[in-house]
C-alpha cells in the first residue's frame, strides 16, 4: 500500500481485498500469528508421520503378503498409546505443552531414523524375525503419539478462543488432511523413484523443521483450575468428566464403533495389489483420496460452520461413511475406488468437525489434557484397533466379506446412537451467542 496512489483504482481494489479478507469468517482464525505457527507444526509433523506410516505399510506387505501383518502394525502402535495416553493427559495439564510436543516429535523423528537404518542394513528383510523390528519401532511411535495428541489439542485450544473457535477447528482439521493427502502421495512416489531408505530420510528432515517451528509459538498460561497432584486421582477426574457428560461420551463412542468396524484404510495395500492391480504410486493415491475428500469438506466448513441440526447431520454422515466404504470394496477400477473412498473422507470429516467443536465447547482448559487423552483412546481404538480388526476379519472372512461385516456394524452403531442418545440427536448450535463462545 506504500506505493499506491491515494485515489488509484488498484489501490482501492487492494484495500477492498484486505477488508474482505479481514472480515471473512473463512480466514478469521488465521489472523492469529501463533495459530499460523501452530498450523505449520501440525502440517509438517503430520506430513512426516503419514509418509513414514505409508512406507512402512507397503514394506510390511511386500515382505509378508499377509493382511494380518498390516493389522499388527496398528495393534503394536495402539496398545502403548492406550496404555500411556491417560498419564500423558495428566502431564499435559500440569507442564508446558510446547515442551511435551517437542519431546514427542523428537521421538517420532528417531523412529523414522531407526526404520531408515534397519532398512538400509537389510535387517528388516534378511533377519528371520526382522519384521518384529518394525513392530518394535511402532510401539515407540505409539508412546510418542500418546503425549503428542493431547498436547497439540490443548495447545490449539489455548491459542484460539471466542468467536473464531469453529473456524480454527476447521483450519486445524484442514491442515491435518492436507498433510495426510500429500504425505502418502509423496511417500508412494518416492518409494518407486528413489527408494524407501531415501524416503525415510526425507521424513526425518521434515520432522526436524516441525520441531524447530514449535519454538515460534508463544504458549499461553494454563487455567488454574482444580488439578490433583495425585496422578491416580487426576486420571480419575478426567475419566469421570467424560462419562458424566453424555454429549461428549456419545460423540466419541459413535466415532469409535463406526471407524473401528467400518474403516478400510488398513486394507488399502491389499486392495491396491490384489483387486486394483496397481503399484506403490497407486497405493499413495488411495491413501490420499479420503483426505482429499475431507479437505474439500473442511474448506466448506471453514466458511460455513455447522450450527443447525448438528446431531441429525452427524448421524447421517456416519451412516453415509459406511455406505461409501462398502461401495469402495466392490469397485475394480482405481479411479472409481479413489472417488468412493474420497466420499468416505467427506462424511468422516463432518463428524470430526462436530466432535472437535463439542470438545472445545464443553471442556474447561484445566481439563483439556486429560479429556483429550480419553478422547485419544477412543480415536486410536477406532483407528489402530480398527486396523487390526480389518486385517483379522479379512484373514478369517475374506477381503470383501470383511468390509460388508464392518459396514453392517457401522449402521448398527448409528441406529443405537439414534435410539440411546437423544441429547446427541437433538444437538443444535443455531443460537450462536449462547453456544459458540
Amino acid at each position: 500500500m506504500l506505493f499506491c496512489k491515494p485515489k488509484s483504482d488498484i489501490c482501492i481494489i487492494k484495500q477492498a481485498i484486505q477488508v474482505n479478507l479481514k472480515n471473512s469468517e473463512f480466514f478469521s482464525a488465521l489472523q492469529n500469528v501463533d495459530f499460523r505457527y501452530f498450523l505449520s507444526v501440525r502440517f509438517l509433523a503430520t506430513f512426516a508421520a503419514q509418509m513414514t506410516s505409508t512406507l512402512l505399510a507397503w514394506q510390511v506387505y511386500k515382505i509378508t503378503r499377509d493382511p494380518l501383518a498390516l493389522g499388527l502394525i496398528g495393534l503394536f502402535e495402539v496398545l502403548p498409546f492406550i496404555s500411556m495416553t491417560l498419564f500423558a493427559g495428566h502431564y499435559v495439564d500440569k507442564y508446558s505443552r510446547k515442551l511435551i510436543i517437542v519431546i514427542s516429535a523428537t521421538v517420532l523423528l528417531a523412529c523414522s531414523v531407526a526404520l531408515a537404518l534397519f532398512t538400509s542394513s537389510g535387517m528388516l528383510t534378511e533377519l528371520k524375525y526382522g519384521i518384529w523390528l518394525a513392530y518394535s519401532v511402532n510401539m515407540v511411535t505409539g508412546i510418542a503419539r500418546a503425549f503428542l495428541f493431547p498436547a497439540m489439542t490443548a495447545l490449539r485450544a489455548n491459542i484460539i478462543r471466542g468467536p473464531h473457535m469453529q473456524n480454527s477447528i476447521a483450519w486445524n482439521v484442514n491442515i491435518w488432511y492436507l498433510a495426510a493427502i500429500s504425505g502418502p502421495a509423496l511417500a508412494g512416489l518416492l518409494y518407486d523413484w528413489v527408494g524407501v531408505v531415501t524416503a525415510y530420510w526425507i521424513s526425518v528432515a521434515i520432522f526436524s523443521v516441525a520441531i524447530f517451528s514449535v519454538f515460534m509459538i508463544r504458549e499461553k498460561g494454563l487455567s488454574k483450575g482444580q488439578h490433583s497432584e495425585d496422578i491416580w486421582k487426576s486420571l480419575k477426574e478426567g475419566i469421570n468428566f467424560v462419562f458424566e457428560r453424555k454429549i461428549i461420551l456419545s460423540a466419541i463412542t459413535l466415532d469409535l464403533f463406526a471407524v473401528l468396524f467400518g474403516g478400510v484404510v488398513a486394507l488399502l495395500p491389499v486392495f491396491a495389489q490384489e483387486v486394483l492391480h496397481t503399484n506403490a504410486t497407486g497405493l499413495g493415491i488411495l491413501r490420499a483420496a479420503p483426505f482429499v475428500g475431507s479437505l474439500l469438506s473442511g474448506i466448506v466448513l471453514a466458511a460455513r460452520p455447522i450450527r443447525k441440526n448438528v446431531g441429525v447431520i452427524l448421524l447421517t454422515c456416519v451412516a453415509l461413511f459406511g455406505v461409501a466404504n462398502l461401495l469402495f470394496s466392490l469397485s475394480e477400477y482405481l479411479w472409481l475406488s479413489a472417488v468412493l473412498i474420497g466420499l468416505a473422507g467427506v462424511f468422516d470429516n463432518v463428524s470430526v468437525f462436530i466432535r472437535h467443536t463439542i470438545m472445545q465447547l464443553y471442556v474447561p482448559d484445566n481439563m483439556r489434557g486429560r479429556v483429550s487423552a480419553v478422547e485419544g483412546i477412543f480415536i486410536s481404538s477406532s483407528n489402530e484397533l480398527g486396523s487390526f480388526e480389518s486385517g483379522f476379519a479379512a484373514k478369517i472372512l475374506g477381503l470383501i466379506p470383511s468390509v460388508v461385516f464392518g459396514t453392517s456394524m457401522t449402521f448398527l452403531s448409528v441406529l443405537l446412537a439414534n435410539r440411546l442418545s437423544p441429547e446427541l440427536k437433538q444437538l443444535d448450535w443455531s443460537n450462536e451467542s449462547q453456544q459458540i463462545e
